[in-house]
């Protein structure tokens, strides 16, 4: 492969990222500038179908990365894009004690969560329980009136609850006077 020299002008901005980049990759700025090119025009015959595709569009978005990276450095935040996962381990150190630390929220969510739905499960037992009793009390409510009916209707406003037990009923001041009767 032969190489010509090819002299163009560049903004200032463009060749200090130029310069940055290749620092980082280790390689000549003139090897960066080639493989960026090579890759942008790859790029471009495999995507020839594509209008997008063009070596314009691939260096006007080249251009676009290139004055990000330099806003990145004027604002001195480091240029992670092309670094090797190497060449720094502190980053590494901190990302791996941030994931310990939402592992350990999660884990105490979890538990909070647990704990919520047991109690939830408690709860709706008891209303279970409590609906079962409502329940059985409106039938033996309904028991007791259809009852009366078949006495004949007889309302009294004084009743008689009998022994205290799990299940009193109460016992109209009629329907004890016909018990007591035919005990006679």
């Amino acid at each position: 492969m032969t190489r010509k020299l090819v002299s163009f002008r560049l903004a200032d901005d463009v060749r200090q990222a130029l310069k940055e980049r290749a620092g980082t990759e280790g390689i000549s700025i003139t090897e960066l500038i080639n493989r960026l090119l090579r890759q942008s025009l790859f790029e471009s015959s495999t995507n020839s179908m594509n209008a997008n595709s063009t070596i314009e569009v691939r260096l006007s978005v080249l251009e676009v990365i290139i004055q990000e990276i330099i806003k990145r450095t004027d604002l001195g935040q480091p240029n992670t894009e092309w670094q090797t996962s190497s060449s720094s381990t502190q980053p590494r150190q901190e990302v791996e004690q941030k994931l310990v630390e939402m592992e350990e929220r999660l884990e105490k969510m979890s538990a909070q969560l647990s704990a919520g739905v047991e109690e939830s499960r408690q709860n709706l037992r008891q209303l279970a329980k409590a609906v079962a009793v409502a329940v059985a009390y409106e039938k033996n409510s309904a028991a007791d009136n259809t009852e009366q009916e078949a006495w004949g209707n007889q309302k009294s406003q004084d009743t008689f609850q009998g022994y205290r037990s799990n299940s009193t009923k109460p016992v109209s001041l009629n329907d004890l006077r016909k018990l007591l009767k035919s005990d006679d």
